[in-house]
């Protein structure tokens, strides 16, 4: 069983210090048993923690957790903002977070304004990270040595993740249960939450355009559809009829709603699906392939390949239904 420890910051918004014991705490093998352990840890050693509703907490030992941590989670909290209290936590942290970080496999990750604290701590530079649309700037003044991609709901380094606010921060807590246990299990932990299973990194943050009318029903009732149908031929023409829009405009909403083009998308759902035929049956990669809408099984595996970087094959034996339920 995979440890998570959240690091509460001082006056961290109480839903998103919330996100990781909710979404890893739903997590299950086959056969019911929890596949992660959750804590929370106090940013700067204190037992108690407020936070910005004011709310008092008490959070299990500091240097015990973190020791043992497989994944640490840092909050977010606005007084990461001020330089002088994220390199005040930073130092606090600094060798305990040395010890459980990238030298011994452990991964650190961060929501939103979490990212700041991963900053003044170094894990950051020369990285590609993210935080919340509206602290990208300041993020990237603070640490010019960091490649800031303030449009991604988050980005995975590998041993460094970060992710911009609220929502995507769930969707990183999903894209982690994902690496580790496959679609399946991330995608029944979706579920179980209430929450979009399928949000790729690299879709953009939301940032308000005037687009007019009824921004969103259309494309949200359209992708409902595609989902269950995504074995079907389809086209930007015969999808902005579906949707009742001419296909400059359905072009121009799809991308502002779902943060990329909708042939992109298509391909990322049905190699998504495609994962999940992988880890669930013994169909073989022609059957897949027809199934989820790409036709032939070469055209599967050169799509499935580069939005994974896995083979088929690979993927079928890492996430296979004996293979997920070990942990």
């Amino acid at each position: 069983m995979q440890r998570i420890v959240t690091v509460a910051v001082p006056g961290a918004p109480l839903f998103e210090l919330g996100i990781p014991s909710r979404i890893f705490g739903a997590a299950r093998d086959g056969a019911g048993a929890p596949l992660y352990e959750v804590a929370v840890v106090s940013a700067d050693g204190k037992r108690e923690v407020v936070t910005a509703e004011g709310l008092t907490l008490t959070t299990e030992p500091l240097e015990e957790k973190l020791r043992s941590a497989n994944v640490v989670i840092v909050s977010s909290s606005e007084s990461l903002l001020d330089p002088a209290e994220s390199d005040r936590l930073a130092r606090g942290l600094a060798t305990l977070l040395g010890e459980t970080a990238t030298p011994r496999g452990r991964r650190i990750a961060s929501i939103c304004s979490g990212a700041f604290l991963l900053g003044s701590l170094g894990l950051l530079d020369g990285r590609a990270a993210t935080t919340h649309w509206r602290h990208g700037d300041l993020l990237a003044q603070r640490h010019p040595s960091v490649v800031v991609q303030p449009e991604a709901l988050f980005v995975d380094g590998g041993e460094v993740l970060t992710s911009a606010g609220v929502a995507a921060g769930l969707d990183l807590c999903l894209h982690l249960i994902r690496t580790d246990h496959g679609t399946r299990v991330a995608n029944t932990v979706a579920r179980a939450c209430i929450a979009a299973p399928f949000r790729e990194g690299g879709q953009a943050q939301y940032i308000e355009t005037p687009l007019g009318g009824d921004r969103g029903q259309a494309t949200a009732e359209l992708v409902e559809w595609l989902l269950g149908h995504l074995d079907l031929h389809h086209t930007t023409a015969s999808l902005a009829r579906r949707a009742h829009l001419s296909a400059r405009t359905f072009e121009r909403r799809f991308a502002a709603e779902h943060g990329m083009p909708p042939g992109r998308w298509l391909i990322q759902a049905r190699v998504n699906r495609a994962k999940e035929y992988l880890e669930s049956t013994e169909l073989s990669v022609e059957a897949i392939a027809r199934a989820v809408g790409m036709g032939t099984g070469a055209n599967l595996r050169t799509h499935f390949k580069r939005c994974t970087g896995r083979s088929l094959q690979d993927y079928r034996k890492l996430f296979s239904a004996g293979a997920a339920g070990r942990s």
